[in-house]
């Protein structure tokens, strides 16, 4: 005999087999591309408009396509991310993986241990400066014990008097990147300042908060004309 689950309990069902089925990345790429539109002032149908003047099949990418990849439920192909990149003015890196960078994005880990010995060092000097007190001092104790047993004294304190020498040479330059009046700021405040900073410039999503377009310049330096507006 078989059984039949009542039409509540087996939407439920449904609904949970759906969710379990949900494409992150469709999801993923679907926001950003919504937020890209959203930042430009585009309507759905501006877009497909927009999309249809750069398309060589002069077909773009519908309305109904982009409402899909916008939830989620579909991913774009190559030809429509194409489109979609050039009339939102972002990089296809940004679309699918919101960095610039898909291998920082994808192997942070590995990037981060990559190139010589000074590459590596540099890297984890400055990687300490994001470290809590309480973590830079639990690190610095492990260093110095592996240290002081391979290099002893003499070496040790040669290592440390190079640090000296190069350490007003990088207080100047945290200094100047954070900017005007950071001189005054006591050592840890300027330190978790210039983390920041440097975090925000060098990781700057180039799909968000762009400045407003005008008609004039969207399409500067192209042979199309800004669509006509319908009245």
């Amino acid at each position: 005999m078989t059984n039949k689950l009542p039409r509540s309990k087996k939407s439920v069902a449904d609904a949970s087999s759906n969710k379990a089925k949900v494409d992150k990345l469709a999801l993923e790429i679907g926001r950003r591309i919504s937020d890209a539109r959203n930042g430009l002032g585009f309507s759905q149908t501006a877009v497909h408009t927009r999309t249809k003047l750069i398309d060589p099949d002069g077909s773009g990418v519908s309305r109904a396509a982009l409402s899909l990849y916008e939830i989620g439920t579909n991913k774009p192909g190559a030809r429509e991310i194409t489109l979609l990149c050039e009339v939102l003015h972002v990089s296809p890196n940004w679309l699918l993986y919101g960095s610039e960078s898909p291998a920082k994005t994808l192997q942070p880990t590995s990037i981060f241990l990559a190139g010589d010995d000074l590459d590596i060092a540099t890297r984890l000097a400055f990687a300490m400066l994001a470290l809590t007190p309480t973590d830079r001092d639990s690190l610095a104790n492990l260093v110095f014990s592996i240290l002081s047993g391979k290099l002893g004294d003499m070496q040790l304190s040669s290592l440390m008097a190079m640090a000296n020498m190069m350490r007003e040479s990088i207080l100047k330059e945290m200094i100047k990147s954070v900017g005007e009046g950071s001189q005054k700021l006591p050592l840890p405040e300027l330190i978790d300042r210039f983390v920041k900073e440097m975090a925000g410039a060098m990781s700057t999503n180039y799909g968000n908060l762009r400045p407003s377009l005008t008609e004039e310049e969207m399409y500067e330096g192209t042979e199309y004309s800004p669509p006509r507006s319908l009245k």
